[in-house]
């Protein structure tokens, strides 16, 4: 992965910083965040453009995303407090953005007859609480099962090596390559890249009222 740029902003403190990183999945964004002073413990991450969250260190991280007609592999990601622990003194932006994370804007206004942006920060909150206890509930009793899926799975996948998997294509397809001439093979690669063009990957910049809009 070339490097590229990726603004990560915390919503507590307002403070944003642009980390040139290499990174390819979660974890390795959290070097690069660590490694930049930020300080991301016991926080969530949303990254604005694609609207999704890591989930674990191995998550990958988007890339070819689309953004005002270009492609780009530079990102925004949110920090919030983790939604087990909400403060009651969060600012009002990361009420908002935990409003919208959530799903809330609807529950919000059928409570209480109103846009969200035009009710108190500690109705807004009464309203997060609860939703969160609810999502906690139900994570309680589906975390196991999860939990004990996706290490089956990775033992599969572990245990399953290529020859397994493939068996006698891979070999076969090996040795039918291997009995075509290189200047057939270049002369094939040449026309692929005809049939399927690279994408056009640029650099963009996020002002400050851009980095509002994504997070609105």
């Amino acid at each position: 992965m070339e490097t590229r740029k990726i603004v990560i902003v915390d919503s507590a403190s307002n403070q944003k910083v642009v980390v040139d990183t290499d990174a390819t999945n979660f974890g390795e964004l959290k070097r690069a965040a660590r490694a930049a002073g930020i300080d991301y413990e016991g926080k969530d991450w949303l990254e604005g453009i694609t609207k999704t969250s890591p989930m674990a260190d191995d998550s990958l991280l988007p890339t070819n995303v689309s953004y005002k007609g270009t492609i780009t592999n530079n990102l925004v990601y949110m920090l919030t407090n983790t939604n087990k622990k909400i403060r009651s003194g969060m600012d009002r932006s990361a009420i908002y953005v935990e409003i919208k994370k959530l799903g809330l804007a609807e529950e919000v206004k059928k409570t209480y007859g109103k846009n969200y942006t035009q009710v108190s920060s500690a109705n807004l909150l009464s309203v997060i609480e609860k939703a969160q206890k609810k999502t906690a509930k139900k994570d309680s009793n589906v975390a196991a099962p999860a939990i004990k899926a996706a290490e089956v799975r990775k033992e599969m996948e572990n245990s399953c090596s290529c020859e397994e998997r493939y068996g006698k294509i891979v070999k076969a397809l090996a040795r039918f390559i291997s009995l075509i001439p290189k200047e057939v093979l270049d002369d094939a690669s040449k026309e692929a890249k005809k049939l399927t063009p690279e994408v056009s990957v640029e650099e963009v910049s996020f002002s400050d009222a851009d980095l509002n809009n994504l997070f609105k």
